[in-house]
C-alpha cells in the first residue's frame, strides 16, 4: 500500500520534530520498536503508519497520552467510517439486529466492526450488481456472465 502525500508530510513533519528532541535517533529503529520489524514507511499500511506516528508522539511529547492514544484509535475510526459511508444507518441497524443480536455499534469490537463493514460492502456490491443485470435486461442487453472479467 502506497501511503498519501499528506501522510507522508505528516511522517516527515513528526520525524523532525523527534530529531529535535532525539538528534541521534534512528528512524528504521523507531519503525521496529513500533511495529517489531522494519519498513519503509512509504510501504506501511494506515494501521502500521497510526503505530509509528503513536512511536514518535511518545518521544515528541510523552506526558500526551491523548494524542498517542489518538493513534491508537484509528483503525476503530477508520472502520466507523466507512461503515456509515456504505448503507443507509436503518439497514446497517438492522444488520446489527439480525447478525450481532442488537448489539449497538458502538458496543461492537474491532473483530464485529470488520464483519459489519464486510458484511455490508457484500450486500452494497451484489445490491449494485443486481441493479445493473435488471438495466441490462431492460435494455434488451444480455448481462455478461459472472466470472466474465470484462
Amino acid at each position: 500500500m502506497n501511503i498519501t502525500e499528506k501522510q507522508d508530510g505528516k511522517y516527515w513533519r513528526l520525524w523532525s520534530a523527534v530529531r529535535r528532541i532525539r538528534p541521534d535517533a534512528d528512524r528504521h529503529a523507531l519503525h521496529i520498536e513500533a511495529l517489531g520489524y522494519d519498513k519503509s514507511h512509504k510501504d506501511m499500511t494506515n494501521g502500521e503508519l497510526d503505530k509509528v506516528f503513536a512511536e514518535f508522539t511518545a518521544i515528541i511529547d510523552p506526558a500526551g497520552l491523548d494524542k498517542q492514544m489518538e493513534f491508537r484509535r484509528q483503525p476503530r475510526k477508520r472502520l466507523l467510517y466507512s461503515i456509515a459511508h456504505l448503507a443507509p444507518a436503518a439497514y446497517t441497524g438492522e444488520i446489527l439486529r439480525v447478525r450481532f443480536q442488537g448489539r449497538a455499534l458502538e458496543d461492537l469490537d474491532q473483530s464485529g466492526l470488520v464483519q459489519l463493514r464486510n458484511t455490508l460492502a457484500a450486500r452494497m456490491n451484489a445490491q449494485r450488481h443486481r441493479a445493473a443485470q435488471s438495466e441490462y435486461a431492460h435494455a434488451g442487453v444480455e448481462a455478461a456472465a459472472d466470472n466474465d472479467p470484462f
